[in-house]
This record gives structure tokens, sequence and C-alpha cells, in this order.
């Protein structure tokens, strides 16, 4: 009967849609249902719901229509929506008809649905809140304000709403009717710049508010001065300066002043009142202002170099090696004179060199007089330049020490050398060995892997001296940690510090680890503070700040054989069941470019089933201030083609989880691969935009790290916040 029909049919309406009761009942017909044929056939009814809702300003609701032939049937309709205010859209899925609608305008409107045929219409109230009250009138205060040129006078506005009541926190803006009389800050300070009038308008949200302004000319009086006399020597300057005063003696700013010279052969002086001596004798010098002037007596003397003082007076310097020489003119009584030029010359420049500041290169084995000339006196240094010797070590401390390592993992141990005293010494080779390699072997750089469980002792040596590493390696474990984030030191990056503290495992950096430049100094004040802490477990990635740098020179010189071969800037190492990829991304990527093939070729030797990458740039992001970044693809082609499971990088300031995907961005549950946008380090966060098709997750207002847990054939992650902020993510997934 069309009374079970009808009702069924509202049954099995989306869940979250109520249609009301009486609005069905009244539709009811009892008769038999019969199958509707003519899809033009006309309707009964057309329901809309939900009838009644209340939104915030911007946020959506979903309006759902229904048409009902007479007999309780669901009829075959088109519906157009319209809405007294804000905006609506449609779409259709079979006979369900959906209206979508926002609005930016507070109030209360009407959305309608409207069937055709039929022309049936159903209406439903649409309640917008959360709008502030618009500013009515903005007053200025003081209505009016007199100041002289180049004075200032401090302007307020006061926004009102309909009612009279003052507004807080609204945006003002200041003009002036005519700034070359009076400017206005945006903080409503008006100075006056030329005698006249002007109006000073403050506006906000499109009420405005004046007030009045009379500029007037206050008269230079008198001007000072200072210092009133001075001397100084010939060539030699002294500052003097002019203050414009009005007649009851406050100074006057703004003025323009004029400087003059009665003598300019023996003293001169520029538009800023810079005093030079020019030959001995006396000058006035004058600073005049709308007609008012100062002085001030200049006595100009002249001061000969009576001896030059080289020192050191001996040096010993190793060819090829430079030594600083310092010259002093003197005066008759000894007094160093300042300013003087002094030339220099060696007596033998095939054995040592002299520049025009005294910095003397060693050439050759030999000796040389240095001398420092000036005004017609001169003195000299002795110069022994010896042969080079380099210093032999004498140290080697292998770091750190002792140390650990899991069956099948890695640890970077470094040898630094030093002479006897104490001097670190660099370009001299290294040797390493291991003691037991059945419990450990070691490479030529230093990095060690565990074989199985025990002890070695690890040596380096250099020139026959020798530094050792007690080494213990344990039961593989488990699972393991990777842990770590991008775009990190910017130039605090402590409470993400503070997190690896309690964190153990590898720690990963998704490049941009130092700002601004990466530069061997932004590595030491910057990243060594914090995350350099944990230097010795971490496997880094470049990133464009990094590369500000040339070559990312300040990168590899601070991470050494931790960041792989020097210069190339990719790699790859173990983790238990797992294979880690560290890439470049500021460097070619395309298809057959020398770090693609690497990759294809390190992808196909490796043994392990679990497969990770990271590098700086996301090849997927929804945020606004980078997003993706297409040049990457090749590079997630090729992890594809070998079954990676998951991808990590940084760029953009935020965290977002994408599902599983192909490199074009198709969603691939079965074998693609997971990406994860960690920027969250310690530098100022960006905002994320629309999401991006397979976005899971997405945050942009914590900073934290990403904690992968590594078992074999699977994996966790977790975002873990820094303290004071909220926002956690985690989850699971297997290997392909």
């Amino acid at each position: 009967m069309a009374f079970n029909k009808l009702a069924a049919r509202l049954a099995r309406l989306n869940a979250w849609t109520v249609i009301p009761a009486t609005l069905a009942v009244a539709t009811i017909v009892v008769s038999c249902e019969h199958p509707v044929t003519d899809p033009g056939s006309s309707i009964a009814q057309l329901v809309v719901s939900p009838q009644n809702v209340t939104l915030q300003q911007n946020q959506a609701e979903d309006f759902l229509a229904v048409g009902f032939t007479a007999t309780g049937d669901s009829a075959e309709i088109a519906v157009s929506w319209s809405a007294t205010g804000g905006s609506i859209d449609s779409s259709s899925a079979g006979k369900r008809h959906y209206g979508h609608y926002t609005s930016a305008t507070c109030g209360t409107f009407t959305v309608t649905a409207t069937s055709h045929p039929g022309n049936v219409s159903m209406a439903a109230s649409v309640t917008v809140t959360g709008c502030p009250l618009p500013v009515a009138s903005v007053s200025v205060t003081p209505a009016t304000a007199t100041i002289g040129v180049g004075q200032t006078a401090q302007y307020a506005a006061i926004t009102r709403d309909a009612f009279g009541n003052p507004l807080g926190g609204r945006t003002v803006t200041w003009s002036s009717s005519n700034p070359g009389v009076a400017t206005v800050n945006g903080a409503g300070q008006a100075t006056g710049v030329a005698v006249g009038a002007a109006t000073l308008t403050a506006t906000s949200e499109g009420k405005s508010g004046t007030a009045a302004i009379l500029v007037t000319n206050v008269p230079v009086a008198s001007v000072a001065v200072s210092p009133a006399s001075a001397s100084v020597q010939v060539g030699q300057t002294v500052q003097l300066a002019a203050t414009p005063r009005d007649a009851n003696g406050n100074p006057l700013s703004g003025r323009a002043v004029s400087w003059a010279s009665s003598n300019t052969a023996v003293a001169t002086v520029s538009g800023s009142g810079l005093v030079t001596g020019v030959t001995a004798g006396s000058a006035t010098i004058t600073a005049t202002s709308e007609g008012q002037g100062g002085t001030a007596t200049i006595t100009v003397s002249t001061v000969l170099v009576a001896s030059v003082t080289v020192s050191p007076a001996t040096a010993s310097v190793q060819a090829g090696q430079t030594v600083q020489l310092a010259a002093t003119p003197k005066d008759a009584n000894g007094n160093p004179l300042s300013g003087r030029t002094v030339t220099w010359a060696s007596s033998n420049s095939a054995v040592a060199t002299v520049g025009g500041s005294g910095l003397v290169t060693g050439v050759t084995a030999g000796s040389a007089t240095i001398t420092a000339t000036s005004e017609g006196k001169s003195g000299t240094s002795a110069i022994t330049v010896t042969a080079p010797a380099p210093a032999p070590v004498a140290s080697v401390t292998v770091t750190p020490a002792p140390a650990s390592v899991p069956t099948g993992q890695t640890v970077q141990l470094t040898a630094t050398l030093k002479d006897a005293n104490g001097n670190t010494l660099t370009g001299r080779t290294v040797a390493w060995a291991s003691n037991n390699t059945a419990v450990a072997t070691v490479t030529g750089s230093g990095m060690v892997s565990g074989v199985t469980a025990g002890t070695a002792s690890i040596a380096a040596t250099s020139e026959t001296v020798t530094g050792t590493s007690a080494l213990t390696v344990t039961a593989a474990a488990a699972s393991y940690v990777l842990v770590g984030a991008g775009d990190i030191a910017d130039c605090d990056a402590s409470a993400t510090a503070a997190l690896l503290d309690n964190i153990p495992g590898t720690v990963f950096t998704a490049g941009d680890n130092a700002y601004p430049n990466g530069s061997s100094a932004d590595y030491t004040q910057c990243y060594d503070p914090s995350w350099g802490r944990h230097k010795v477990r971490t496997r880094p990635s470049p990133g464009n700040h990094d590369h500000n740098t040339s070559g990312a020179a300040g990168y590899f010189g601070y991470f050494g054989a931790q960041a792989g071969p020097a210069g190339l800037g990719y790699y790859s190492y173990d983790v238990g069941a797992w294979h880690i990829i560290s890439l470049d991304s500021n460097i070619d990527m395309s298809a057959g470019s020398a770090q693609e093939t690497w990759l294809r070729a390190d992808l196909a030797a490796s043994t392990k089933r679990c497969t990770i990458a990271y590098w700086h740039h996301p090849r997927f992001s929804s945020g606004t201030s980078h997003g993706s970044t297409g040049s990457t693809q090749p590079l997630w082609q090729a992890l594809y083609d070998f079954g990676a499971e998951i991808v990590i990088s940084g760029h953009d300031h935020e965290y977002e989880r994408f599902a599983p995907q192909t490199a074009d961005g198709t969603a691939d549950a079965a074998r693609g691969i997971r990406e994860f946008v960690v920027g969250t380090g310690g530098a100022g966060l960006y905002s994320l935009g629309t999401p991006l098709p397979n976005s899971e997750v997405g945050n942009d207002n914590s900073h934290g790290v990403l904690k992968l847990t590594l078992s074999d054939g699977s994996y966790t992650w977790e975002f873990i916040p820094v303290a004071g902020d909220s926002f956690r993510d985690s989850g699971s997934g297997t290997c392909h």
C-alpha cells in the first residue's frame, strides 16, 4: 500500500536526513504501489531536510530534497535550489538531490528547493551567527590641534556601534587631506610639514571621522654650534653639530642648516658639519638656519712624523704562511700619530712579500727586511722564513667511546687528530680496523656495522698513533625507532630537541636543518646547541636553505660521513628489516639522472623487505606556502616500482599524512607509498589549504616530531607534539 511504501522510502534516506512525521503522513494515499514508468510524472510532494539549522559564519551545510508522487513513490525529477542569502550549489545521486550551502554573512535566510517538472517547492530556514557588530561611527580626538613645522600631535580614533558603544580591536586607517602640510602615521601621530591647514581622517570598516590640524611656522631665533671650539690636525676631521632654537631656547627639529668656513684654505666643512683640517691656521665655521647663525672656532695644527715603529721587530714564518706587522708613526715626543699614510716594502721579495696593510707572506726559506715608511720616516722588521714542517700527529681520539650498535645496524665513529700542543690536525690519513670482525666490521670512513652480539675494539690509526673505541654489539631488537622532522633550527629548536632526548633510535632530518643559509656558522650557532646533541645518531638529508651555502658545504662539513659520501647528497643504510634511503631534492632528480640511476641500483641491491626514503621537497602537499613538488616524481616512481612503503619530506612547515598512492597521486592501497610531510622541527609554521586527494590528516598549529617504530614486515607511526601543543596522530601499516 502507498502508506507502507512511502514510509519505507523515507526510511531509506541518508541516516543524517530526518523527514518530519507529519509531512510524511500528509502524503499517504491508501492504494497499491505501481512502478513509476513516466519520468515526467507530476509529484505531489517535495521533502527538504533539515528544516531548521543554525550555522557559524562560513560553515557548510548539505540539504537533501526528495520528490514523491501521490502514490508515495519517489519521483524521477530534477531539483533547483535558491537561497535568500549566502551561496548554494547542487548535486544529485539518483532520486536524491543535494543543496550545498554556505554564507559569510550573518542573519536568517531561506533555502528553497523546487521540482522540475511540477514546480513544487519546499523551504528550510538557516540562521548564520558569529559576525562581529559593524562599526557605525568613528570619532577623532582632539577635534583640532595647532603645531609647528616639525612638531607632532597625537590623535585618537574611537569606533562605535549603532548604539554608540565603543568597539575595541578594530582596524583604523589614517589619512591627511594635505600631506604637504601635515602627515599622519598608522598610529594617529600627525607631523607638521609646512605652514597651512589639513583635515585628518580616521576610517574603520567604511566609516570615518575627522579632525582639523593647523601647522604654523615657529621661527628660528638662534643657532648653537657644538663644540664651540676645537683643534684638529692637518688631514684629520672633527664633527660639529648645529641646533636651531626658538625664542624660548627650545630645540627645533627638521630645519635646514647650511655650513660655511671663513677660511677654506685652513679648514673645510661639509653639509653635515664635518670639518677637515687642510693646513695649519685657524678658521671660523658658521652654521646658518632661517637667517640665524652660530659659530665655532677651529684651530688646525701640523704634527710631523718623527719616527716609525714596526712590531714585531723580528718574526719567523713558514713558507706559504703569513705574519701580520703593524706600523706606528710617532711625533718627536714619541706620541702615536693616527691617520698617517704608511707604505710597505720588502728587501727580498723572493723570500718574503708584504701587502699594503703589513701582511707578510713567506715565499721560500731565507731572510728579508720589511720597511714601513710614513712622511719620509721609516721603521723595519727582520723576517726569517723557514721551510714548512707539518706538526706530527700526537694523539687520536675516537668518538663515541664507548659505542654500541645492534646486530645488523651501523654506527658512525669519528677520529680527531691533534698535535703535541692540542691543535686539531686535518688532511691526515686515518686507517680503521676492528680486532674482532666476527662481531663488528668497520669501513675506511669509520662506519661500524654490528655482525653478531659481542664486543670488539675499533681502532683509528694515523702516523703510527692509535685511538680506540670499545664497541658492544647487542642482539637485534624486535623493532627499531626512526624519529625526526624537517625545517629545524631557526635559531631555537630546543623544544623538539627535548622530545628527542627521551626517544631512542636513529634520528633523521628532512632538510633545512640550519637557518638561514646552512652555513658553518648557522650549524654551530643554531643547530648544534639543540639537535646537535643527537648528532652521533643522526642520518640527515639537505634542504634548499642548506644549499644556500655553495655546494651545501656547511651541511657536509658539519655531518661528515653521517651525510654519506662527501658532496654527493644521497646515501642509504639499513635498520633491522628496513632499508633506509636519504635523497637530495635540490639536485637533478630526473629519470636517468645520476641520483635516479643510483636510487634504482640501490633498491635493486637491497635485500630488505621494507623500505623508507626521505628528502626535503614533498611530492604531495596541501600547504599554501609551497605545495606539491612535481620534479620529485621520478624518485617516487623508482621507489614505487621497487615496492617502497614510506616517503618523508618537509619544506611546508606543517604536518600532513597521505594514504598510499602512486607517483601521479592515484590511490593504491595494495602497492602505494604512504607520505608524511613533517616540516615541524622548529621553524615558524605555515598554513594548510584545501586537502589534496588522498590526504588523510593535516595540522598547521603544532611543532613536533614523527616517530616510526619499524618491525619485521610492519610499522607504526606517531606524531609527538612539543610541550604546550596538543595535536597527535598515530596508526600502523604493513610492508608490501
